[in-house]
């Protein structure tokens, strides 16, 4: 699920809309975020899976990673103390990761995209220099195993405390965020309505957009933490509308990081056989499922930004009574997300190296398709609450949602 975009320097000069929407400099909705005071309610969680989520899911965590050894192996999770799962050296190596990229954020390269209106009536801006430091990390790893500082047992050692220790950093920053929230005015957080609590407020967030010096805390956690020079980010949902609290903390320091990582844990304990020939044919899936992912974002984007670009303007479209135009053909004609069938590809190319012995290295493909099947499902409903009978009008000459001639 880890994903380098090279477009990372494309400016998003807008809030996230539906998909394949043809549209003008202006952003619709924004008039709500210039006044604080309008802003939507947001969706809140029920509180008993909020509460569930917030406390177990990295004891979910290290119970899977702890399965992934040969089936002969005692479960490590029952048999460790409290205190054992604790090191020092493992909080260490999360802290200096996350002050690393934090100190490369600033890094002169790089281009400054704009996103969504703040709560000032401006624009926000957002360093957009990921792979710069994604290369500049990868450099310093490297000097530092030559210099035999570092090693990569000092990971694989202590993938446990890992866990533990990235899940502190998340709570620790994410109270800090939250105490922080209490001296904003209204217009500045996100709006629970009057099912809001504590816990939602802490566990959701408080602020959708809160910053420290020229850093946006969401852009850090979501493409320095959690993945790396993902710029596509910008116009999702989840990056213009959510607040940043424990769970999103949470989700970019532990999850992210190590559930994805279940096939590499599983390789290395197991070892199952791999062939040349099944190793290029993974290669070849995955580099299938890049150009999917890749050239239909770049599609979507610049239909967006100029319809009348020679590389877009002889593209099929369906006129919508909102003044916006569906895109019908190239790649959205083919399936309704052709980028989400990419991201599923690249995903289990990671998976099926693992072979066939066990379903917990396929947990992650798993997980990443179950969820781009709810988020296209939520998209394509609001759509059709928008375009009516145009989106039924796609729906009816591009009938495949993700899968072609499956689903």
């Amino acid at each position: 699920m880890e994903k380098l975009n090279s477009s990372e320097g494309c400016v998003v000069h807008r809030r996230a809309e539906p998909e394949f929407s043809r549209e003008k400099e202006g952003v619709e909705g924004e008039k709500g975020a210039r006044n604080g005071s309008s802003t939507p309610e947001h969706k809140v969680w029920n509180n008993l899976h909020l509460l569930l989520v917030s406390l177990l899911l990295s004891v979910f965590t290290m119970l899977l990673i702890d399965g992934c050894a040969p089936p002969a192996q005692p479960w490590r999770v029952f048999r460790l103390k409290i205190e054992t799962l604790w090191d020092w050296n493992a909080l260490g190596m999360v802290l200096a990761y996350t002050s690393l990229q934090g100190a490369l954020y600033y890094l002169p390269f790089g281009q400054v995209a704009e996103g969504k209106i703040g709560h000032n009536g401006k624009r926000l801006q957002y360093n957009m220099n990921g792979l710069y430091a994604f290369a500049v990390t990868l450099l310093l790893l490297g000097g530092l195993w030559y210099r035999g500082v570092f090693q990569g047992s000092m990971v694989g050692d202590r993938t446990l405390q890992l866990v533990c220790a990235s899940t502190v950093v998340a709570l620790l920053l994410s109270s800090g965020l939250h105490l922080h929230s209490l001296w904003l005015p209204p217009g500045q957080l996100v709006n629970y309505g009057k099912k809001s609590n504590f816990l939602q407020e802490f566990a959701l967030g408080r602020v959708a957009d809160p910053r420290v010096g020229r850093i946006d805390m969401k852009q850090f956690v979501m493409v320095r933490i959690g993945f790396m020079g993902w710029a596509s980010v910008l116009p999702t949902k989840e990056y213009t509308q959510d607040g940043l609290g424990f769970l999103m903390m949470l989700g970019e320091f532990m999850w992210i990081p190590y559930f994805s990582s279940l096939p590499v844990y599983y390789l290395l304990k197991r070892h199952p056989p791999l062939s040349v020939h099944w190793a290029f044919s993974l290669c070849v899936l995955y580099g299938l499922g890049f150009l999917f992912y890749h050239l239909s974002n770049v599609q979507k984007d610049g239909f967006r930004k100029n319809p009348e670009d020679p590389a877009y303007a002889h593209l099929v479209t369906i006129p919508t009574n909102t003044g916006k135009s569906l895109l019908v053909s190239g790649w959205f004609g083919w399936i309704r997300h052709p980028n989400y069938l990419g991201d599923i590809m690249m995903t289990l190319a990671w998976c099926l190296p693992c072979g066939f012995c066990s379903l917990l290295p396929y947990l992650p493909v798993m997980h990443c398709a179950n969820l781009l099947r709810r988020r296209a499902a939520e998209i394509e409903s609001e759509c059709h609450a928008k375009y009516g009978p145009a989106w039924e009008e796609y729906c009816r000459r591009v009938p495949y949602r993700l899968f072609p001639y499956v689903y």
